[in-house]
């Protein structure tokens, strides 16, 4: 049998679950009506055969009683006697979702841990279903798993059921790291232009920089002394009073920081391919001022333009 149980919160982790029924009930009963005298097996019923997965610390001595730490979770019934969740030849991987468990929490992964695996036969006569009686097959495992998607494989050899099951851990989405607690959430917008590498840190997106990729890449030639560009490979020079003056998409790489003999005017200075000279428009109270749409000609280097 093949199952899977993922986990997550800040992670997640996934176990695939699978086993052959031999006999009956861990105390050697059947699980359903006497043994046959004869041949002492089963006869009349087989078992009704469900999971339970309890998640804990790590312990060097499994103690299967207790509180389940870091989760638990159980199956529907998923077969009789001898049953397997496989995957298909184009799909190995996919398994029948029957044969899932996920145990959500909500805090960084320690990587070391205890995991209790139990095959239950379902009796409808017990309400909580904790008699021990009920009781197929129990195995421990202890040890330590890394975040990822490979899968480690285990085997519960009992005297009762061989059962057969995988786990993996998995970051949730938009948390990496081998203890699945660092936060990264790609994005694209006015508070940042960048995407997360698979150990969580940022990288900026092609045209942007900085340490949240929120300053753009400006157009080569710009001086960043007096121009900036609020797009990649463009450029700008943003009128604030009477000391500063905009010119855009051009390659500036100089404006003048004398005063403007009047609200409109500016003396601009620049180099490389010519541009339109865009008339500079005055606020109401101020020698602030904006860029017009209208073109008044092209920006000849070292010239003077208005």
């Amino acid at each position: 049998m093949d199952g899977a149980v993922p986990v997550h919160g800040p992670l997640r982790a996934a176990a695939d679950f699978g086993g052959e029924r031999k006999r009956g009930l861990s105390d050697g009963e059947c699980c359903d009506g006497p043994r046959n005298h004869q041949d002492q097996r089963c006869t009349r019923d087989e078992c009704d055969t469900y999971f339970r997965v309890c998640l804990k610390e790590y312990q060097t001595e499994v103690t299967t009683s207790g509180p389940c730490t870091f989760g638990s979770a159980a199956t529907q019934v998923l077969g009789g006697n001898m049953f397997s969740f496989q995957g298909t030849k184009s799909n190995p991987n996919k398994l029948d979702e029957a044969g899932k468990i996920l145990i959500p929490f909500q805090f960084a992964w320690l990587r070391t841990f205890s995991l209790i695996v139990e095959a239950w036969d379902w009796d409808n006569s017990t309400q909580n279903n904790n008699d021990e009686e009920l009781l197929i097959e129990r195995g421990t495992h202890t040890g330590m798993i890394n975040p990822g998607d490979s899968w480690q494989t285990f085997t519960i050899d009992g005297t009762t059921a061989r059962i057969v099951y995988r786990i993996r851990v998995r970051c949730d989405e938009n948390y990496y790291g081998n203890k699945c607690n660092k936060l990264c959430v790609p994005r694209d917008d006015y508070f940042g232009h960048y995407r997360c590498e698979p150990s969580g840190a940022q990288v900026c997106l092609e045209g942007w920089m900085g340490s949240d990729c929120k300053t753009a890449i400006c157009k080569q030639g710009c001086n960043l002394l007096h121009g900036s560009c609020s797009v990649p490979g463009n450029a700008s020079v943003t009128t604030a009073g009477r000391d500063s003056f905009v010119m855009s998409a051009c390659s500036i790489r100089d404006v003048s920081t004398g005063p403007a003999a009047s609200p409109g005017s500016a003396t601009v200075r620049g180099t490389g391919e010519a541009c339109s000279v865009k008339k500079l428009l005055p606020a109401e109270d101020s020698f602030t001022a904006v860029l017009s749409e209208q073109s008044f000609g092209h920006l000849i280097p070292g010239a003077a333009s208005s």
